[in-house]
This record gives C-alpha cells, sequence and structure tokens, in this order.
C-alpha cells in the first residue's frame, strides 16, 4: 500500500489488487494493469500509454488521475466524513503529484512480476530528477530576463510590423 498527504494534511491509502483494478475498471473504464513498463521498437524500456497519462509531469491526465485516486480512496473518504468536493479540492500541485506518484508506484507493486515494482520505483526517482533539474533551469532563465531590455524588444518589435503594415498597399482589387 502506498500513502500520500492531500492539501489539507490528510493521509490517505490507495492500494491496488483485483478488487480495486476491477472498481477502476467499471467507474473509469480502464484497467490499471495496462499501467506498465514495456519494450520499445528500439528495446529500449518505455512506459505504456496508460502509463504515460498518469505519470507525465507536464502531459499527465489529470482529470482521469483524480478519478482513479477518488474512486480508490472513496471508502477512506465515507469512513473520515469528507465530501467529494472537499477531497478533490484538496489534491492539487504537490498533494496530486504526491497521489500521482503513490498511484504509479502501487500499479507497478500489483504486477506478479516484480521487475514491474523495482522499474516502477526506479523511473519515478528518474523522473522526479529530471523535473527538478528542468525546474532549476528553467528558473535560471527566468532570473536572467531584463524586464527592460525585452520591455524595448517587444516595442521595437511591434513598432516594425506596424510600419511594415501601413507601407504594404492595399487591395487595390475592385469589383465590377
Amino acid at each position: 500500500m502506498a500513502t500520500f498527504k492531500d492539501n489539507k494534511g490528510r493521509e490517505w491509502t490507495l492500494e491496488v489488487n483485483t478488487y480495486t483494478e476491477s472498481l477502476v475498471h467499471k467507474e473509469c473504464d480502464l484497467y490499471l494493469a495496462d499501467a506498465h513498463w514495456e519494450f520499445g521498437d528500439d528495446q529500449q524500456v518505455v512506459p505504456s500509454d496508460l502509463l504515460k497519462r498518469l505519470g507525465s509531469n507536464s502531459g499527465a491526465d489529470l482529470s482521469m488521475l483524480a478519478r482513479i485516486i477518488e474512486a480508490l480512496c472513496r471508502q477512506q473518504m465515507a469512513d473520515k466524513g469528507v465530501e467529494l468536493e472537499d477531497f478533490l479540492r484538496s489534491l492539487g500541485g504537490k498533494a496530486l503529484n504526491s497521489a500521482r506518484e503513490a498511484l504509479i508506484s502501487e500499479i507497478g507493486h500489483f504486477f506478479p512480476n516484480q521487475a514491474q515494482g523495482r522499474l516502477t520505483d526506479k523511473a519515478i526517482a528518474v523522473a522526479n530528477a529530471v523535473d527538478q533539474i528542468a525546474q532549476t533551469r528553467m528558473m535560471e532563465a527566468i532570473d536572467k530576463i531584463n524586464p527592460g531590455q525585452l520591455a524595448q524588444s517587444v516595442i521595437a518589435s511591434a513598432s516594425s510590423a506596424q510600419e511594415s503594415a501601413e507601407s504594404t498597399p492595399g487591395d487595390t482589387h475592385s469589383d465590377s
């Protein structure tokens, strides 16, 4: 079982087993077992399409992810007296990322083949490292932006576009 905390500090447990696999299939029309690692055409280990939809930091299908997490946590919500809206509102940012990691890890460990679980754990660690490096580099690039220089560049570009438009002859075609 894997756990995560929502934005209100409540802890939730995700468990993927044959019952919850069936529940998610019934409610979300997908099989969690389709989220796995496989060999691509170039014999590299790659995530399945569903795993890509669940796992990408930038391209995750967040509404699908939220529906799956909600289905897996529904009984806990009832036990804790948490309404659906409150639960979903508490899944965002860091909490949603933690829930996504917990779900992907739990799916990986659901398979009888233990290699899937190890691959999943390693892939989560690599994805987090890549994401951290990308965020750091983006912040460094943003820090290098000179607002005054950028404003001058935008103004110059707009002026150039306006001058070009004004120098272009109008439509000389006339209807007869």
